[in-house]
């Protein structure tokens, strides 16, 4: 072993030795301890103190009893507070084989010394609770609540109205009140039914026209989010979260027109519907032909036809319009479908205000309430 092992060692031998002797020493200490006991004799003389070891009972030579105190002498009482300049005792007399581990006061009672107290309780009306005798200056060690149906128990109270707590120090017999405060009757709170209603923006749209609408829910009493969805989604999307709906780039199978399901939902499972249309492709037809697009046509007779495949509101007006005023009145008949019209305008001269009547190519306008537009130039008739 080298020379720096054998210091190491020796020095964890010398700590080692230290730790020991100072456990020791603490041991020593601490189960040697001595408490002061003090014998207030409660007779005019001076009160005695003794030294009582650590978890030691008083010693019996150093009990004074009635030998001592005289015939008048009742039983020694711990003092465990003082109220005021007067002690606060223990409600029963000391038990000599308490082992002693802390500093106490032991204070002697005598017959004629020893005043006791009555402590009555009036429950108002609650269940009954039995009177306490106390020695006078002992705390009051308040009996169980007593219980009154319906109603919660808030304190025993003096004929003053000021609250009695537990370990209080009375003076006096004193009767105590109860206090009670009514049970409230917790009425079962009515959940409010949940309502929701669907609008829109708009109820139709196409691709060829007015693209996008907005579902919007109103909700009562509601349990969350709402989302939002579509029964069919070949013509139009939704936004699940803000109802924003948007036809599709490319609609699939839908140039006939669909009629489509909005349906707004709570968590709760409430929902409302609305309906929405994929308007069907607008068709123009005119002497037998069909026209998907504006275009132009010749006039085959003196008056024209126009059909379209739908309702639609029609414009009908001159295909050039002149640098005079004018207005279109030669139109026979309208309808949601159709339109029968001619190819005069009447002109009307603006220094006098007459009416005359002008031949000219005249250009028919149809609008669905998608706005899909069509216009179709029909040249008048020339035989």
């Amino acid at each position: 072993m080298s020379k720096i092992d054998k210091n190491k060692k020796k020095i964890i031998a010398i700590i080692s030795g230290i730790i020991l002797i100072a456990i020791i020493v603490f041991l020593l200490w601490f189960f040697n301890r001595k408490f002061d006991v003090t014998f207030d004799l409660n007779n005019g003389t001076k009160e005695e103190i003794i030294k009582v070891k650590y978890h030691q009972t008083i010693n019996e030579k150093d009990i004074k009893d009635q030998k001592d105190l005289g015939e008048s002498f009742i039983a020694w009482y711990e003092v465990v507070g003082i109220k005021g300049k007067e002690d606060v005792l223990a409600d029963k007399p000391f038990d000599f084989n308490t082992k002693i581990n802390k500093a106490i006061k032991l204070k002697a009672l005598y017959e004629g010394k020893v005043e006791t107290i009555t402590i009555t309780f009036d429950s108002k009306g609650g269940s009954a609770v039995d009177p306490i005798t106390i020695n006078k200056g002992t705390e009051l060690i308040l009996p169980k609540d007593p219980t009154y149906a319906g109603y919660t128990f808030k304190g025993w109270y003096d004929i003053n109205e000021t609250l009695i707590h537990n370990n209080a120090l009375l003076e006096e017999d004193t009767t105590l009140y109860a206090k009670w405060e009514k049970i409230s009757e917790t009425k079962p709170e009515t959940k409010k039914e949940e309502k929701i209603s669907l609008s829109l923006s708009r109820d139709t749209l196409h691709v060829n026209g007015i693209k996008t609408a907005t579902a919007a829910a109103t909700v009562e009493n509601s349990s969350g989010k709402v989302t939002y969805s579509l029964s069919d989604t070949n013509c139009m999307t939704i936004n699940e979260n803000t109802g924003a709906i948007s036809v599709s780039s490319n609609p699939k199978n839908c140039s006939n027109g669909a009629t489509i399901t909005v349906t707004a939902k709570t968590p709760s499972g409430k929902s409302a519907t609305a309906t929405i249309y994929y308007e069907k492709d607008l068709v123009l037809t005119h002497d037998g032909k069909t026209y998907t697009q504006d275009d132009k046509t010749s006039g085959k007779s003196s008056t024209f036809t126009v059909n379209a495949n739908q309702n639609v509101s029609w414009n009908i007006d001159a295909a050039v319009k002149p640098s005079y005023r004018y207005t279109y009145n030669d139109y026979k008949n309208k309808t949601a479908t159709s339109v029968t019209g001619g190819y005069t305008i009447d002109s009307i001269v603006e220094s006098t205000g007459a009416i005359s009547k002008i031949t000219t190519d005249v250009k028919v306008t149809a609008t669905t309430k998608a706005e899909q537009k069509i216009s179709l130039i029909i040249k008048q008739y020339v035989a």
